[in-house]
């Protein structure tokens, strides 16, 4: 008498976006502050607070950004659910 294993169901494969977000918030932690060094370096000053609109406009779009992203991380698990079924 054989027997054949029983067949377990396959795990569907993880969601993509969350992973996606992660590696766009990593990129974004890390360049972020280099690119609103280097905006703010550009001005009449060199230092803080930033002087052009176009520092402030870096500033607050990087930040943004990061926030965004950390935020779309940290919900992930509620949007990114597969159906089972």
């Amino acid at each position: 008498m054989t027997t054949e294993p029983e067949k377990r169901p396959a795990h569907p494969a993880p969601p993509k976006g969350p992973l996606i977000m992660l590696g766009l918030l990593s990129v974004g932690s890390f360049v972020g502050p280099f690119l609103i060094f280097l905006t703010i370096r550009g001005g009449d000053r060199e230092v803080w607070p930033p002087d052009r609109p176009l520092e402030w406009a870096v500033l607050i779009g990087v930040t943004a950004l990061v926030v965004g992203l950390m935020i779309g991380c940290l919900t992930s698990g509620k949007w990114s659910r597969t159906n089972a079924s």
